[in-house]
């Protein structure tokens, strides 16, 4: 009795052991507890800077779409050069994702137009949106000088005066920079683009 009893237990152990040898042969590996628990955990998805490295933006983010014209053309991939919808000039927008294509960042957007591309100069920020204090590229902001112009020189802190805009008139954040303690902003004004400080700009349009 004592023997089948021994005999049962090798064959219970040998059985354990085959079955064990084929599970590792199926797999085609061997894996250490934490390679095992490395691959149960889902690997994060990419954020959007990881995808775009200039992205200003993240995924869900509500934007403006802008435009020299009145439509804002809408592209069915990113780098597309033939458009398959428009959105108006000042329609509303939400970020999806980011992709670069020639060096030229394309932002995937939901909009009144449909879901599509767009390049990242036709969106920008809603509400003054900064980042460490600095207003971020694509805001709009009002060009608010003590006197009748506002100077937009050619290099934060430079004298260099390449541009003069009106006092109340509207502007694109374009670049943003701190420079010996200044926020320094290149704008898009309707004179040209050029520097500025911050002190010379302002969210609400000035009366």
């Amino acid at each position: 009795m004592k023997k089948q009893k021994s005999l049962l237990l090798i064959w219970l152990v040998l059985g354990v052991l085959l079955t064990f040898s084929l599970a590792c042969a199926q797999s085609g590996e061997i894996l250490t507890e934490a390679e095992a628990t490395a691959r149960a955990i889902p690997t994060a998805a990419p954020t959007l800077a990881a995808m775009a490295g200039d992205s200003m933006f993240e995924r869900g983010d509500e934007v403006e779409l802008i435009s020299e014209g009145f439509l804002v053309a809408i592209y069915q991939n990113a780098g597309d050069r033939t458009a398959f919808s428009h959105a108006a000039r000042g329609d509303s927008g939400t970020i999806l994702g980011a992709e670069m294509v020639d060096d030229q960042l394309w932002y995937q957007v939901e909009s009144v137009g449909g879901t599509g591309w767009v390049q990242s100069a036709s969106v920008k920020s809603v509400g003054g949106e900064t980042v460490d204090g600095l207003w971020v590229p694509g805001t709009t902001l009002y060009t608010n000088s003590k006197g009748y112009l506002t100077n937009l020189v050619d290099a934060p802190g430079s004298i260099h005066m390449i541009a003069g805009q009106e006092r109340g008139v509207a502007v694109t954040v374009l670049e943003a920079v701190v420079f010996e303690d200044d926020n320094w902003y290149l704008v898009d004004s309707p004179t040209g683009q050029g520097w500025t400080t911050q002190e010379n700009l302002s969210l609400e349009k000035p009366e």
